[in-house]
């Protein structure tokens, strides 16, 4: 296989879930309308980056895109991030250089399905069952785009979106420059993921 065919077999199968892509084959729209309309839809959406902590994980922190979840762990001071997490906020999932054997950066993006219910996950519920957490907190989200790993979003390259906003925690995109920052943000991955937004 050429360098070209791998890169173009990663693109391909590294883009949304099953499950969301018959979503979005079953809805009204060509997939990138569908999605335009997600990302776009008002100005009432926020946007959040959340940290996949993967340094308190046995792995980089990706089983949390296959369980349709964003997710953080540890004592009850760790809920807090996901409280203001609404149902159709963008949310990017952000995963630290130190934690993986690449630049880390953007792995995904997608949009919130609910709010954070205040419960902590237990038993079989939780993604990572066996990792030494006191608890694990779960928001349902559908991952539109999980970039393969020489694909994220690099820190460097978020700056000109976003600047300097923290990118070890959670952020509400308050102000429009910021908010429309992240919706560029936002374009760029899902273009990257192989399913680029109409303009």
């Amino acid at each position: 296989m050429t360098k070209d065919e791998e890169q173009e077999r990663e693109r391909i199968t590294t883009t949304i879930s099953p499950k969301t892509k018959m979503n979005l084959k079953e809805g009204e729209g060509a997939m990138g309308v569908q999605i335009d309309r997600l990302v776009n839809n008002g100005s009432e959406m926020d946007f959040h980056i959340v940290n996949t902590n993967a340094q308190h994980l046995n792995d980089d922190g990706a089983k949390i895109y296959q369980a349709g979840k964003v997710v953080t762990y540890g004592p009850e001071k760790f809920e807090k991030k996901l409280n203001n997490i609404n149902p159709g906020d963008g949310v990017f999932s952000y995963v630290s250089k130190g934690e993986v054997n690449y630049p880390g950066g953007f792995k995904a993006f997608g949009i919130a399905r609910a709010p954070y219910d205040g419960v902590p996950t237990e038993g079989d519920a939780r993604i990572y069952p066996n990792d030494g957490h006191e608890y694990e907190y779960h928001v349902p989200v559908t991952w539109l785009a999980v970039l393969p790993d020489n694909r994220t979003v690099t820190v460097p390259e978020k700056r000109r979106f976003v600047g300097e906003q923290p990118t070890d925690t959670k952020i509400k995109a308050r102000d429009q420059e910021l908010r429309q920052g992240c919706r560029l943000l936002a374009e760029v991955m899902l273009g990257r993921s192989g399913y680029p937004l109409t303009w």
